[in-house]
């Protein structure tokens, strides 16, 4: 029956009775059922497909990793081009964030939550090109200047090509900065820290393959057994965020007494992990409520929700829609003599400053509210996990 559906056969109608009960209680990888009752046989064949493969989609440990170590030649390429990031988008001071870079307003509001003596000992896991780091530190020099003076910094990375970035744009506050070069799934820390941040990376650690028939358990199954994860809604064979699953209790471990620990991609409190095809390697959303459920084993607290309300973006602010900005850069910008329009977030003013006042007035251009659906750049589609020991 299913092969008939792939291959869009017509069925019999015991065969159509058995497909119409299947999809009412069977979870998908790729689409809710309850959702989609009156998609066409086609569309439903094609997600499929879709689905079978993505299995076969997971990559060995060692791709992932050598991807990461050896692929990434220039770090404001994979930025603006491979993988795009919230902090990189809002790299600079913008209006969405009441003039302030994401770092800024991810450090105003850390320090909120945080309790701080005379000093802070920060790690942060995956760090781009640094501009987090460096904005994050400008901000704690501005509001905490005694504080910086005796803080230090930690970033830690598997890429060479980044870690070379990370030092040029941080080059600021070396003093108070030491750089790791490492896998986070196997590095093995030597110190304690007042907070750890791990911002738009745990999608790219690996991911395993379970099976809820299987007699032989893999590392899936065992992890799902070890902390009585819920995967109810699941399908029989299930893709786990193994990695980022044994990440929590080595932050634990990592952290102070009081200490917290952010962490922030894009997934749900409890769909299994979808596959997202980038360029040169794929990355998997997060089931955040896995995440918790192993924090939360002992008297430890979390906070979860949207990066957009955690970080207090204006909803309302109006952005240029991102393909559009592609339409500008494939058609437009060359006759302009304008080569690059790096991936920002472009409101009115700042695409005045690109395009000029002039042409800005013949041309219409469409700016939407962030708070509106537009991708994986929305900081409403991205959640955070905030981990506090107690």
């Amino acid at each position: 029956m299913f092969m008939k559906v792939l291959r869009e056969e017509k069925l019999s109608i015991d065969e159509e009775k058995d497909y119409l009960r299947w999809i009412k209680t069977e979870p998908s990888l790729f689409y809710n059922k309850s959702e989609n009752k009156n998609q066409s046989s086609k569309n439903i064949a094609q997600k499929l497909k879709a689905e079978a493969t993505a299995y076969k989609k997971v990559k060995k440990d060692s791709d992932v990793i050598e991807y990461h170590k050896s692929e990434i030649q220039d770090a404001l390429v994979q930025f603006d081009y491979n993988e795009t990031t919230l902090s990189h988008m809002f790299r600079n001071k913008n209006e969405a964030l009441a003039n302030r870079s994401y770092g800024e307003a991810l450090c105003d509001k850390i320090l909120e939550s945080l309790t701080i003596n005379d000093s802070l000992n920060i790690l942060e896991i995956g760090c781009g090109t640094g501009l987090l780091a460096f904005n994050f530190l400008n901000r704690l020099k501005e509001k905490h200047p005694s504080v910086y003076n005796k803080s230090h910094y930690t970033l830690f990375d598997l890429s060479p090509a980044l870690a070379k970035k990370q030092k040029e744009v941080c080059s600021d506050h070396l003093d108070m900065i030491s750089f790791i070069s490492g896998n986070i799934e196997e590095y093995d820390f030597e110190s304690q820290y007042d907070l750890i941040l791990s911002n738009e990376v745990i999608a790219d650690l690996n991911v395993s393959v379970g099976d809820k028939k299987t007699l032989k358990k893999s590392s899936a199954e065992l992890l799902v057994e070890k902390y009585s994860l819920n995967i109810d809604n699941f399908p029989n064979k299930y893709i786990l965020n193994t990695e980022a699953i044994k990440l929590i209790p080595k932050i634990k471990n990592l952290l102070n007494d009081k200490g917290i620990a952010f962490l922030s991609e894009y997934g749900s409190l409890d769909e299994m992990p979808k596959v997202v095809e980038l360029p040169g390697h794929n990355e998997y959303s997060i089931n955040f409520g896995h995440l918790a459920k192993v924090w939360s084993g002992d008297e430890s607290e979390y906070r979860y929700g949207t990066v957009g309300d955690y970080l207090d973006f204006n909803p309302s602010y109006k952005v240029l829609d991102e393909s559009v900005r592609e339409l500008l850069i494939d058609h437009l910008l060359p006759f302009l003599g304008i080569k690059e329009m790096p991936r920002e977030s472009y409101d009115l003013s700042l695409m005045k400053l690109v395009v000029g006042k002039k042409l800005q007035d013949f041309i219409y251009l469409p700016f939407s509210e962030i708070k509106e659906k537009r991708g994986t750049l929305n900081p409403y589609e991205f959640k955070y996990l905030l981990l506090k020991n107690k």
